[in-house]
């Protein structure tokens, strides 16, 4: 005998396909945030297949947890900017601080 229930891999794909609508009326730059969030769930396959999937009001947990994420990565970015403007004004204020004791020495 075949099995009978595909792999949580393969209904994973089918369920992506199924959101394929979802995705098709996001704005283009929102598609590779879906995207990811899609990525995420394959990165995680394994501990999803022993989770009990829901049918009732998946898409409302579906748009909820996209625009969670959505948020999550603009904050991420919005960090990382901030970490790399920190970095870029300290090492000026270290040079500017040798500079002038480069200068004040006789």
């Amino acid at each position: 005998m075949g099995r009978t229930i595909p792999s949580y891999r393969l209904a994973l794909e089918e369920e992506a396909k199924a959101w394929k609508g979802f995705q098709d009326a996001l704005r283009t730059s929102d598609r590779e945030v879906f995207e990811n969030l899609l990525d995420q769930c394959r990165l995680y396959a394994s501990a999803g297949s022993m989770a009990v999937r829901p049918k009732i009001i998946e898409a409302m947990f579906m748009t909820a947890l996209f625009a969670h994420h959505k948020m999550l990565k603009e904050f991420s970015s919005i960090i990382q900017q901030i970490r790399e403007e920190k970095t870029a004004l300290n090492n000026q204020l270290k040079e500017d601080e040798n500079s002038k004791n480069t200068s004040l020495q006789p």
